[in-house]
């Protein structure tokens, strides 16, 4: 009759038994999938995942490229394009603001500092300050 294992004992005979088993079965089971149409397939449509994830990592750094030579010319002190990766383009652009609300807010509390404020009149000087 055996000794009795101790619990370290046992769960290391477990584990390399387990593990020389595991091996070979999993090394079994895929040469056995070389055949198998839809493990193949399911190869294939990872394959093509990474290809796409790749052309996706090109296109974005174009982009980002793009838009930075775009804000560049684009020559204006309150907007610049902003494309944070929309994938679901709708043909607007997203304008990213530089500061403008910034600016009004300081005009506006300037204008209230005095006795008192035509908010329409101090809007119609506004836009005409900022380009509108």
């Amino acid at each position: 009759m055996a000794r009795k294992l101790t619990i370290n004992e046992r769960n290391i005979l477990v584990d390399r038994a387990y593990s020389e088993i595991r091996t070979e079965s999993i090394s079994k089971l895929e040469t056995e999938m070389q055949n198998n149409p839809k493990y193949l397939e399911i190869i294939a449509c990872r394959e093509s995942i990474k290809a796409s994830n790749a052309e996706i990592d090109i296109l974005e750094a174009k982009i980002k490229k793009l838009q930075k030579t775009f804000n560049e010319g684009l020559n204006n002190d309150n907007f610049e394009y902003n494309n944070e990766y929309d994938y679901h383009y709708n043909g607007k652009f997203k304008w990213s603001d530089k500061g403008l609300r910034n600016k009004i807010e300081t005009e506006v509390v300037l204008a209230n500092l005095g006795d008192s404020v035509d908010f329409e009149k101090l809007i119609a000087s506004l836009k005409d300050q900022f380009g509108v």
